[in-house]
């Protein structure tokens, strides 16, 4: 009887701390379904478009303030109505862009070299029918520069020139392991089963061709929009032959995704190193081993002057660029991106709106606009702009963060006592048995 008691009062025990740990990691407060205004710090009116119809999707582009102060995705975002402070369904749009990417089979026949002259061979789509737009040449071949050709044709017979004239290229020297490379080829859209490729060599030697890759590639273009940014520092750290420059957003929580430069100097390749921080002291790798370049000669004209790099919510950047024993570049510029976000919402034009922002404990919110968003002609939609920010008089502030995390020392005090108790109590117990 006593192992059976003793086995009840210790199962109890574990379903108190169980429920006691559950309930402590619970969060101390969260936002209900319907809209409760002391639970927003801030808002801003909405100046709808004086071309608005009487019912009409529009859209709102957050500003630098309201990235500031929202929360990290703007999931704490609210579109009211001031009058009836009923909550207005808004879909949330992040212009990332897209790339479809379909891989169609091709097969290599006729490889052939005119020594000194050109490479060519024919690309035999396998799929009949299917369309492709970009083919890419597999090589191991390192350090060349070639003009190339393209000409379709459905039966080897007839061809026709789909591309006069691009460009392959490996800039890889010996300086570096490795240097700017391209070995694809766009084109006009084509369901031709045959692909005629004609590198010409002019008096080289003819680089490997082990293969090629065709693809049908849709692309639809990040849009982005520059921050107005300071460069804290700029300059060449001659000791170690880099420059850097600390670029301040200048503000907090600011979602970014692009670098860019400008520079008065061409004929220049650039390894870099891009950090991030909240502090300026602190500094996380975001991205290394990217090369900035531009390249402006008789036979090659191409530039890459901009970094991306997965989006971050960071405040300052670093940019380090490695001149090794070349002079450093001047910087003259530079520029900060974010991808451009929409709230696009159904919006009458006899109702005034708000927009509420900074919410700690706010969720994503979930609309049946979601998704019937597909199927809505959202191109070129009027705009309605943003107001000057207003502070929330009854805004009170709540935590979204569990009692366990605010309070650590909380669950492990509770969870002694209780096993002191339990201690005690059987050490008691055994006493007056005995």
């Amino acid at each position: 009887m006593e192992g059976v008691s003793f086995k009840s009062h210790l199962i109890r025990l574990l379903l108190i701390l169980g429920i006691l740990s559950s309930l402590l990691r619970l969060p101390t407060n969260t936002v209900e379904a319907e809209f409760n205004l002391q639970d927003w710090e801030f808002s801003k009116p909405l100046s709808l478009p004086a071309s608005l119809n009487k019912k009409e999707h529009i859209k709102i582009i957050p500003d630098p303030d309201v990235y500031s102060h929202a929360l990290s995705g703007l999931v704490d975002l609210r579109i009211i109505e001031d009058g009836t402070q009923r909550e207005v369904p808004y879909k949330l749009l992040v212009e990332r862009g897209a790339d479809r990417r379909e891989s169609v089979p091709v097969d290599i026949i006729d490889l052939g070299h005119v020594p000194g002259s050109h490479t060519s061979f024919v690309a035999h789509i396998g799929s009949s029918g299917a369309v492709h737009n970009e083919i890419e040449l597999n090589t191991t071949s390192q350090g060349f520069l070639r003009k190339i050709k393209l000409e379709s044709s459905q039966d080897q017979i007839a061809w026709t020139v789909i591309v006069s004239e691009s460009q392959i290229y490996d800039l890889t020297t010996d300086t570096y392991t490795s240097g700017p490379r391209s070995t694809k080829v766009s084109y006009p859209d084509s369901a031709a089963s045959f692909l005629k490729i004609t590198i010409f060599d002019d008096g080289n030697d003819p680089i490997n061709i082990s293969g090629a890759y065709s693809f049908f590639v849709r692309t639809t273009a990040p849009q982005y929009e520059a921050y107005s940014v300071t460069v804290l520092s700029k300059g060449d750290i001659s000791k170690v032959n880099t420059t850097e420059a600390v670029i301040d957003l200048g503000s907090e929580n600011l979602p970014s995704s692009r670098l860019s430069i400008s520079v008065p100097e061409v004929n220049f390749y650039r390894r870099t190193k891009l950090e991030t921080s909240d502090d300026a002291e602190e500094w996380t790798m975001l991205q290394q081993n990217d090369a900035l370049y531009v390249y402006d000669m008789p036979k090659l004209s191409q530039s890459k002057v901009t970094v991306d790099y997965p989006e971050v919510h960071s405040r300052y950047l670093r940019l380090t660029l490695f001149n090794e024993d070349s002079p450093p570049l001047n910087l003259d510029g530079v520029d900060v991106s974010r991808y451009r976000r929409q709230l696009i919402f159904e919006a009458d034009n006899n109702i005034t709106y708000r927009l509420y922002y900074g919410s700690p404990i706010a969720k994503a919110p979930s609309y049946d606009l979601e998704h019937i968003f597909p199927y809505l002609v959202t191109e070129d939609l009027a705009q309605a702009n943003l107001g000057q920010k207003i502070i929330n008089s009854s805004f009170i502030k709540k935590s979204a963060e569990p009692v366990s995390d605010r309070y650590p020392w909380l669950l492990p005090t509770v969870v002694a006592v209780l096993a002191m108790g339990l201690g005690l109590f059987l050490m008691l117990k055994h006493e007056i048995l005995l």
